[in-house]
């Protein structure tokens, strides 16, 4: 289960990728919600959350923070 906190602009992209099936939506604060759901943790999908910059922040589980931020680590070192 991962968690992901994003700006309120970006609702309407989420719940098109996400829907509503296994998946919960909650307010954080006037600017955020953050969405928890089970999905296959993937180069893929550290690619399309990295597509939102700073309007997305990947909560939790530790693990999968850890996870991308390897991913994130291994870009960077190309550069």
């Amino acid at each position: 289960r991962v968690t992901i906190r994003f700006a309120n602009a970006l609702f309407d992209t989420v719940f098109e990728r996400f829907g509503t099936d296994g998946v919960s939506y909650h307010k954080c604060d006037d600017k955020h919600f953050e969405v928890m759901m089970t999905l296959d943790v993937s180069p893929k999908f550290f690619g399309w959350l990295c597509g939102f910059g700073k309007d997305a922040k990947l909560v939790s589980p530790p693990s999968v923070i850890e996870e991308f931020a390897s991913y994130l680590d291994e870009i960077k070192s190309q550069y």
